[in-house]
This record gives structure tokens, C-alpha cells and sequence, in this order.
């Protein structure tokens, strides 16, 4: 699952993966770790094999790599997004790297693609610019397989249970507001034959399990959580404040002069910011709409077609575009 997003979180939550079958095994500690070696993309589809295409894709996808993918050994603990020490998160808008590694190697400035193997089991983990894909491969098995997600939490934050199956990492961002700043997929896992298999998420405290039920199954079997960054509505405060002039309701002049001359040349989203009261105005109206306020069913309409309008253009020229992301999401 990919998701267009203007903004990562400024926060850090680190995953760190580890499989079992018929059960949760501890981890092995990261000072046990092998060394981690590299294969160009070519070596690394033999030796782990192509199911569904899947893994290709997933190659394919994670640019800009130069076709390096990294390999842990057959005796390390499946350690595809490590703990807080090894994983670097470039979090403001503008970045694009999100740097995700096995501890042990060494990374440059490009993202990487994450092959590892335990036992019958095969993770491929994928950072895209907005969050994570992981691919889970059961070679053989019966019962329950399990996929363990270790996380190291913002401070306030948790995991919630969505009612589509999916999880939600949240926090609070004021007294009065919880944020989503991160969301799964919708767990699913398939066979060989491309037939559905029942599985869910389960949450203990900072772990959480993907449970795969493969009794039936003709193998290999394939699952893919997957977790992608929200925008922060936190952060959206924050860039609304900063274009304002302290202690007044006027945004900054330079800012101002850029919207006027954007918002000259789109005659339909001026005449929706002049409906909200002129600039100012429809910029602190948004964040409210945002933060959850509830307005009279014309100006929620308006809101609507200016969040919509736009297609984030004129938040970026503001210097808002996290509060873009949010409404996006």
C-alpha cells in the first residue's frame, strides 16, 4: 500500500520483526546479530524466489536503490525495521528518505530493501517515503503462524483497533485531541492458489501480532502489513502559528504576497477563500475544521471545495502543507 502524504510525522516509531510458528518466540538481542552482506537484485530473487511477483515489485518499487538489497544471515533473528538506535526517520516535509536498516550494516543516503530469512520463513521489508511495506513468505507450516512487530512508541502514543481489521498508532496531540499518526493496511494473507486466508492483528501493549491461519493452505504463503505515516495535526498547529504575525490575526506579508498572486490566477478557489471571509480568516476556519470544530452545514460545504479545490497547491505556498496531509488522510 502506498499513500500520497505531504508529511511524515515528526515523531519516531521503530518496528522491529521477528517470526514464529505455532507461537511467539523471543527475539534474539541485536549483539547477536550476524553480519549483514549485500546481493545485487539478480542473486537475491534466486535465492529467495519470486511468489506472485510480489517480491519483484517490490524490487522494482524501492528507487532509488541501486539494486542493492540486504541479506541477514540463516541464524539471525528476523530483524527487518530495527530498534530506535539503528533507525534514522527524516521527519519534516520535504524529506524523502526514510532510512530503515539490519543492525550491523552500514547505510548511505538512498533507501534500502530488507531480505531476511528464519527457518521456512522469508520477510522482504520495503521503507517507502511514507512509511513501510512488508512482505511475509510461509514456506511450510500448519496452525497459526505468527509475524511479530516490536515498537518503540512516541511517549502518549498507542495501538487501537480499527473495525475494518486494521490498526492505527495514536497519540495525543492536545488535551482535547488524539491524532492517528500512523495506520495499517487491512490485514490479509493468500496462498498459492490465491485463496484468502482468515488472519488479524493482534495488539499486546507495544507488540503487535499478524496471525495467519494455514491449515488447508498449499504453500507458499503470502501476507503484507503494511504501515504508513498520517499527516500530524500537531505539526499542522505548528505551521499555521508560524505564518501568522505574532499577536495578530494577519498572516506575514511575504506569505500573503505569494497566495494573492497564486490565488489571482485561480479565480474559482479565490472566490471560495472571499466566501470564508477573505484569507486570514479561511486559514483559521480550516484549522478549526481540522481540529475537529463543527460549523453550519453552508460554511462546512465551502470548507469542503477550498480543502479540495486547491489539491494542496495553495497550502504548500503558504508553508501549510502538513495541514493538507491531514485532511488527506
Amino acid at each position: 500500500m502506498k499513500r500520497p502524504i505531504n508529511l511524515v510525522c515528526a515523531c519516531a516509531a521503530t518496528v522491529a520483526l521477528a517470526l514464529s510458528g505455532a507461537g511467539i518466540a523471543a527475539a534474539v538481542p541485536v549483539e547477536q546479530l550476524e553480519s549483514v552482506t549485500t546481493y545485487d537484485t539478480d542473486s537475491a530473487r534466486k535465492g529467495i524466489g519470486a511468489t506472485s511477483g510480489l517480491i519483484d515489485s517490490l524490487i522494482k518499487d524501492t528507487t532509488p536503490v541501486e539494486e542493492n538489497i540486504a541479506y541477514a544471515k540463516e541464524t539471525s533473528v528476523l530483524t527487518g525495521i530495527p530498534t530506535k538506535s539503528d533507525l534514522t526517520i527524516q521527519t519534516m516535509k520535504g524529506a524523502e528518505l526514510l532510512k530503515i536498516g539490519v543492525p550491523g550494516f552500514k547505510w548511505g543516503e538512498k533507501r534500502e530493501l530488507s531480505i531476511l530469512k528464519k527457518g521456512s520463513q522469508e520477510v522482504v521489508s520495503n521503507p517507502t517515503s511514507d512509511g513501510v511495506q512488508i512482505l511475509w513468505k510461509i514456506n511450510k507450516g500448519s496452525g497459526t503462524e505468527s509475524l511479530e512487530l516490536k515498537t518503540e512508541l512516541p511517549d502518549g502514543s498507542k495501538w487501537g483497533k480499527e473495525s475494518d481489521g486494521s490498526i492505527s498508532l495514536q497519540r495525543k496531540a492536545t488535551d482535547d485531541f488524539s491524532e492517528v499518526v500512523m495506520k495499517s493496511g487491512v490485514p490479509w494473507a493468500i496462498d498459492a492458489t490465491g485463496k484468502k486466508l482468515p488472519t488479524s492483528y493482534i495488539i499486546d501493549g507495544d507488540k503487535v501480532y499478524q496471525h495467519v491461519q494455514t491449515d488447508g493452505a498449499v504453500f507458499p504463503v503470502v501476507a503484507d502489513p503494511d504501515f504508513a505515516w498520517w499527516g500530524s495535526l500537531a505539526i499542522c498547529v505548528a505551521e499555521v502559528a508560524s505564518i501568522f504575525v505574532p499577536g495578530a490575526q494577519i498572516i506575514k506579508g511575504a506569505k500573503a504576497a505569494k497566495a494573492i498572486a497564486f490565488l489571482a490566477k485561480s479565480p474559482k478557489l479565490k472566490k471560495i477563500i472571499d466566501s470564508l471571509g477573505g484569507l486570514n480568516k479561511a486559514i483559521h476556519t480550516m484549522l478549526g475544521k481540522l481540529q475537529g470544530k463543527k460549523y453550519g452545514e453552508v460554511t462546512e460545504r465551502v470548507l469542503k471545495k477550498l480543502l479540495e479545490e486547491g489539491k494542496g497547491a495553495l497550502f504548500d505556498i503558504l508553508g501549510i502543507g502538513g495541514c493538507y496531509g491531514v485532511y488527506a488522510n
